[in-house]
């Protein structure tokens, strides 16, 4: 296993301190997209993306042509009006963002539709503590796999259907730069967490950024990154769930009651088996 990538906030510090490392940088200042991506390309390190966490809507969101060089994924925390943004779509689809809309907000899971409708790649951010309006994240999923109308993709289901088999499990954390196998989370202070959640609750694995190499060698990080074997040694609820191929335990944090991402992941699994058993592709987008 190579060493996960770093997401960490536009800190010049923080990044001139490091050498040869795979950054993925935080701004939430849309004039700082470009100047992050600058710093870090002139830094002993390699830039894989720029991630915009935006406080504005993403119809006010200032895209830029200057952005094009970048890759960018773009957090917002509703969609705003969809006739401002149509008025910039040639450009957004130039810059080819990933657009993450919070789904604690009825309204985003039509806005995923509208906004992967017109070709634009989107991503449904779960809310893994949260009460989540399951219904509605099932009529998303089921849209985004086997909706005839060729559109936009919409993760994490996009990477569910290309990574899904009958037998094994999927992982799609990754899509949200949560998997601690893939990623580390750095505060400005350079404290390491295994997870944006993990980062905002000020729950570190380590905090001597000197010491970060000695991360994966570890036994909590052993254990941390061990789902499967934690909750099936703390007989959890998720380790019997038929939807544990598909979910590996995200939501195992979201209440007592797991009757509604597991109706969720159980009806995803039965969808994709039977698009399968026809012959379809499952998530078709539009190239």
């Amino acid at each position: 296993m190579g060493f996960p990538n770093l997401v960490l906030p536009f800190n010049e510090s923080l990044i001139g301190g490091l050498s040869g490392r795979v950054l993925a940088v935080r701004v939430g200042d849309p004039s700082d997209v470009v100047r992050a991506a600058e710093f870090v390309r002139s830094s002993a390190n390699r830039l894989s993306m720029v991630i915009l966490d935006s406080a504005v809507p993403l119809d006010e969101i200032p895209f830029d042509e200057a952005w094009t060089s970048v890759k960018l994924a773009v957090f917002a925390p509703k969609m705003g009006q969809f006739r401002n943004v149509v008025k910039r779509l040639r450009l957004i689809r130039e810059l080819n963002p990933t657009i993450y809309l919070p789904t604690n907000d009825p309204e985003n899971l039509t806005a995923l539709r509208i906004l992967s409708s017109v070709n634009l790649r989107c991503a449904a951010v779960l809310d893994d503590r949260g009460a989540a309006d399951w219904e509605g994240l099932t009529d998303l999923m089921t849209y985004a796999l086997a909706g005839t109308v060729p559109h936009g993709a919409i993760e994490p289901f996009s990477t569910i259907a290309g990574r899904y088999q009958a037998a094994g499990w999927i992982e799609w954390g990754p899509v949200f730069f949560d998997d601690p196998k893939d990623f580390f989370h750095l505060d400005p202070d350079g404290r390491i967490a295994l997870s944006r959640r993990e980062l905002l609750d000020g729950d570190f694995i380590q905090t001597d950024i000197g010491l970060l190499d000695e991360v994966i060698d570890s036994e909590a990080y052993r254990q941390r990154i061990d789902v499967r074997g934690r909750l099936f040694l703390e007989y959890h609820p998720c380790s019997s769930c038929p939807g544990w191929r598909i979910c590996t335990g995200k939501f195992a944090a979201n209440g007592t009651d797991k009757s509604g991402c597991a109706a969720f992941t159980a009806e995803m699994i039965a969808l994709l088996d039977d698009l399968e058993a026809r012959g379809r592709r499952t998530g078709k987008t539009t190239p």
